[in-house]
């Protein structure tokens, strides 16, 4: 009977990822070793190679944690304030994603070569975002021609951006995402567009007042 292993491929590709983003792709598998707590010929033994360990521990998520939010709503609450929740939620995914991707591009591999081309992470995202507005729009908490795929496109390059910024410019954020997401969700106007369709005859206690 085999025995089993004490330290799972996870946890190694989670220490390796970590040692990838802080020291870049050059950083060497006797390193790695040393911080998972195995040897070289075991990392090895487990992946192959260095550049499968790199591509494994790399590879972004195929689909984004937030979407989950996204599915599951809108709920009663008023749209701003779920937003809200959001965006704080693709912003931790951001903060993740953006290095690996920088990561990625210094390393000269392109992302596109380990998501499906058809369905990147970002753009799953997307979608899902304005499956929830049409959603939101078709309860007639948003007006009939709210135009959703402009919104989303505004909503998540924003949030993109901030982070892209961040990572080119190595400098600190301005603030807190928990104190950013209200203010970026607010001069996006969903508040006031939900509040409009309220006065319009929708029922007052799906909308944000």
């Amino acid at each position: 009977m085999p025995r089993p292993r004490l330290v799972s491929n996870e946890h190694i590709l989670e220490i390796a990822r970590a040692c990838f983003l802080e020291h870049g792709h050059q950083v060497s598998t006797a390193f790695i070793a040393e911080r998972v707590g195995l040897s070289q010929s075991a990392l090895f033994k487990r992946f192959g190679s260095k550049e499968q360990l790199f591509l494994q521990a790399m590879t972004p998520p195929k689909r984004p944690p937030w979407v989950d939010l996204l599915d599951a709503g809108p709920d009663a609450r008023p749209l701003y304030t779920q937003l809200v929740e959001v965006t704080i939620a693709i912003d931790h995914f951001l903060e993740f994603l953006v290095p690996l991707l920088a990561t990625l591009h210094a390393a000269r591999i392109t992302p596109h070569c380990l998501v499906d081309r058809d369905q990147p992470p970002p753009e799953i995202g997307r979608r899902a975002l304005v499956r929830w507005l049409k959603r939101a729009i078709a309860a007639e908490r948003l007006a009939a021609d709210f135009d959703a795929e402009a919104f989303s496109y505004a909503y998540v390059g924003g949030l993109s951006l901030r982070r892209f910024l961040h990572q080119i410019a190595d400098t600190p954020l301005p603030e807190p995402i928990e104190d950013y997401a209200p203010r970026h969700v607010r001069q996006l106007g969903i508040a006031r567009v939900e509040a409009e369709a309220s006065i319009e005859g929708v029922d007052p206690q799906r909308g944000d007042h």
